[in-house]
Order: structure tokens, then sequence, then C-alpha cells
């Protein structure tokens, strides 16, 4: 990076030159944050769900799998499809790209679609 250069004292950071750090003193980082920055961001990146999500009925579940993929069992018929994290929203992604959206509540189970929630099973 043209003018990027390091600085050695009581604490090694990495500004870019004088005259932006000097405009823009949060670009000062000390260097033991940067890869702690790095993991954050990566880490809220590749959010996904992993577990099974029932209607208190056992008549409809949501089988998530870290690798993006969800069974969906609807009184007995399967289907595979695709989903994402976007913070409090799971998006169940239809082949032809449509698709609906369920929210993640406050005590980690599911509403979907007509407000019917979806509670996380225990492992058998």
């Amino acid at each position: 990076m043209p003018g990027a250069r390091w600085e050695h004292g009581g604490n090694a950071t990495i500004a870019p030159s004088r005259s932006i750090a000097r405009a823009y003193p949060m670009m000062r980082l000390p260097v033991y944050l940067l890869p702690l920055l790095l993991a954050l961001l990566l880490a809220a990146c590749g959010s996904k769900m992993e577990g099974t999500y029932a209607d208190p009925t056992g008549l409809s579940k949501y089988e998530f799998e870290p690798s993006g993929k969800v069974y969906i069992s609807l009184v007995g018929i399967k289907s595979e499809k695709k989903y994402e994290v976007d913070g409090k929203h799971v998006k169940i992604i239809d082949a032809g790209g449509g698709g609906y959206i369920l929210t993640v509540l406050d005590d980690g189970s599911l509403e979907g679609p007509l407000g019917v929630k979806f509670s996380k099973q225990q492992k058998k």
C-alpha cells in the first residue's frame, strides 16, 4: 500500500500515512486487534443453523444442516431446500429463487408462516 508504514514504539500500530492517521485517529489499530476483528467478521458471515424444529403437533418439521440445506416435512411429505441466516431471519429458498422467511424468536424457537411456532427438538 503506497505510503503505508509501520510505527514502532510502546505499542505496535499500523498507520496508513501520517495525514490519514491524524485526520482519522481510529484508523490506528493495535496490531493484535486485526486478527480478532477478522475472526469476528468471518463468524458473522457464516451463521448457520443446526437441528430439528417441529410444530406442537409434530406434523411439520424443519431439519437444518450446517451445509445450508434444510429438509422440510409437512404431514409426511419431505422436501429439500436451501436456507440462509440473516440476523433474526431464516430465509427458506425454493429452487426457483422464491421462498419465505422464518423468524428466530428470543427463546430460540422459530415462527413460521401464519404464526406457527416451531420449537427445537432434543436429540434422541
